[in-house]
């Protein structure tokens, strides 16, 4: 008897649809050419080396049938048929689909109801390469995530004896999957007191949608004291059911953490309240970090929301980008929502994130967050309804809430409004951040209460106090406005640089509000290197340098600028402002104007010229730098 091995040891069994050899599986030419036949005839650990072409479950009609993956064993796709090792494949050139459209192809209502089926496999299980498609579990309505006619259509994932049960997926694409209930694409649930594991790497989602919710991935009773992934894979999608959301982790046990990285997500169309990403805690601990990603394009209730209904959550949230996601009509819609409907804490960190050309209520609402962290993040060109930030007391104790390092240019709408409702909440501290032509057009919106017209609202009750130090208020048309709405709350402003207004113009108050004052810079241009709304660098003679005072850097926990460009001090004093200014290179140096000015060098002579200038508001210089 020949036995054909991998490198690893595993036996390796070929499946190809035009084979015409033994059909024994044993090499390319006498390859199996039934995918199911091939799987029947497999052991445990084995690995499955199938060439392109569409592979059915059955080459009849019952709608249970399901490809069943075994323990231990890999399934590799996108061959040609030739090759010699898994690392030859071609897989966008040779697709590899597993399709549940058994019975008359030209009709959906007769699929298989489940695709895929794994349960009690060993983790080391894997599937690469390979497209699931049209699975559609409609036989029933779904209630039930274990019941395969009407949830888990693409994929199913699950364990009824091992202590972990889960696959590794990598490249592979769902597509058209359709359930009553939930999971279209695919459903990882532990069962009987087992576990399940989520590892996703790059994988691609489209067309998938659920009757009652999920329509990519639906998943509880996970496995503890391990790390769940979802990975650098593309989710695209057209119309969400109503009320339905993308994703829905259920996390339970001691000791969750969730990876979600360097995914690409966007054309959502929404038909009703809906979520990207909505995660629900009943653990203990749970770590979730969501690091560079994008969701873009789409028409979403919200964008990321954590229901804690457990113990203590820790969100990292870094580097991702969100760029155009549009209102929900008659909804209030957050990017970002936090619920604590437990007896535990959410503490937020949001970290050097892009919020771009998003027109929706509020990109960050944080009303019950226990610490909120917000550190060079980019909010640029938003339309708001509410505001960018959004923090209203409800039975939570707040401590301080730190903003430094932020750039927050061309947004129309109120940036930030906290309410403390006569909650006890710690201070705001908003440290070295640039504002640059930014504009409310909102008035007597719910959220506010008022007709005053602000950049930022800060209703404490006296509970606390709002610092705002070291930064930078500009606009280009030269429009004033009212910064700070004030209602029965303190405000230290000390150590800005401000266009237009003296201290006592900085706010609008009402009922008992007290501003304090001091070292800052008013009626001044920072003269900042561009407009474009992301490089808001200063120029060598810009006023706002070394005007700031180290010590609300340092109670911030800040030593470096925005993005981590340098150190947030150089030269003697720190700057204000999200960017501290440096040193130009000789090749570098740039006339030292404002936007719009106009300088004229003369005709003569040879460089370095002396020149000197006025600015249209009254600067003046003659450097070079």
């Amino acid at each position: 008897m020949l036995i054909f091995c991998s490198a690893s040891g595993q036996q390796v069994i070929y499946v190809k649809q035009d084979a015409s050899g033994n059909n024994n599986g044993s090499s390319w030419d006498h390859a199996y050419t039934d995918l199911q036949v091939a799987i029947n005839n497999s052991y445990e650990g084995d690995e499955l080396w199938i060439a392109e072409g569409t592979y059915y479950p059955t080459q009849g009609t019952h709608r249970n049938a399901t490809f069943k993956m075994k323990s231990r064993q890999k399934w590799y796709g996108g061959f040609e048929g030739t090759e010699e090792n898994e690392k030859q494949r071609m897989i966008s050139r040779f697709p590899t689909i597993l399709s549940g459209n058994i019975g008359n192809r030209s009709r959906r209502s007769d699929n298989s109801y489940t695709v895929i089926t794994a349960i009690d496999v060993d983790t080391s299980t894997l599937l690469n390469g390979i497209d699931i498609a049209e699975g559609y579990a409609n036989g029933s309505s779904g209630s039930n995530i274990h019941d395969l006619s009407g949830s888990a259509a693409g994929m199913y994932i699950s364990t009824e004896n091992e202590e972990i049960s889960g696959v590794k997926l990598e490249q592979v694409d769902f597509l058209r999957n359709y359930a009553n209930g939930y999971g279209a694409a695919m459903v990882v649930a532990g069962k009987n007191g087992g576990k399940a594991l989520i590892h996703i790497d790059i994988c691609f989602y489209y067309s998938n949608k659920a009757g009652k919710n999920a329509n990519l991935i639906y998943a509880e009773e996970l496995a503890v004291d391990v790390q769940h992934r979802i990975l650098d894979s593309q989710i695209r999608s057209g119309e969400i059911a109503s009320s339905a959301s993308e994703i829905i982790l259920n996390m339970s046990g001691n000791n969750q953490e969730l990876l979600f990285k360097s995914n690409i997500s966007g054309n959502f169309i929404s038909a009703g309240s809906n979520r990207f990403l909505d995660i629900i805690n009943h653990a203990d601990r749970l770590t979730l970090n969501l690091i560079d990603n994008q969701l873009y394009s789409s028409h979403l209730d919200r964008g990321v929301e954590v229901n804690n209904k457990g113990g203590m959550v820790y969100f990292n949230f870094h580097e991702n980008d969100i760029l155009d996601l549009t209102h929900m009509e008659g909804e209030e819609d957050y990017i970002l929502n936090f619920i604590n409907d437990g007896p535990g804490e959410i503490h937020a960190q949001i970290i050097e994130n892009d919020f771009i050309r998003n027109h929706v209520t509020t990109l960050i609402n944080g009303s019950e967050l226990s610490s909120l962290r917000m550190e060079s993040n980019l909010m640029m060109r938003n339309q708001l309804i509410g505001s960018a930030v959004m923090l209203r007391a409800t039975d939570q104790s707040l401590p301080d809430v730190y903003c430094s390092n932020g750039v927050f240019t061309y947004n129309e709408g109120p940036l930030f409004f906290l309410d403390q409702n006569g909650q006890a909440l710690g201070d705001w501290k908003l440290t070295n951040c640039t504002f640059f032509s930014n504009f409310t057009q909102v008035t007597n919106h719910t959220f506010l209460g008022t007709d005053s017209k602000a950049l930022m609202y800060f209703l404490t009750e006296g509970k606390s106090s709002v610092s705002i130090n070291n930064s930078i208020f500009y606009h280009e048309s030269g429009e004033q406005q009212p910064l700070v709405f004030l209602k029965n709350t303190t405000l230290n402003f000390n150590n800005n640089l401000i266009q237009f207004y003296q201290c006592d113009d900085v706010v609008t108050k009402e009922g008992i509000a007290s501003l304090f004052c001091n070292e800052n810079v008013f009626n001044s241009n920072p003269i900042l290197l561009s407009t474009d709304g992301r490089d808001v660098k200063l120029a060598s003679c810009s006023p706002a340098i070394d005007i700031g005072n180290e010590t609300y850097a340092f109670e911030s926990n800040i030593s470096l600028d925005y993005r981590g460009s340098g150190p947030r001090i150089q030269g003697g004093r720190i700057d204000a402002g999200a960017v501290e200014h440096y040193a130009v290179p000789e090749d570098q140096k740039k006339l030292c104007v404002a936007f719009g000015d106009n300088i004229e060098l003369p005709d003569y002579g040879e460089s370095p010229y002396e020149v000197s200038w006025t600015n249209h508001l009254g600067v003046k210089g003659n450097d070079i730098n």
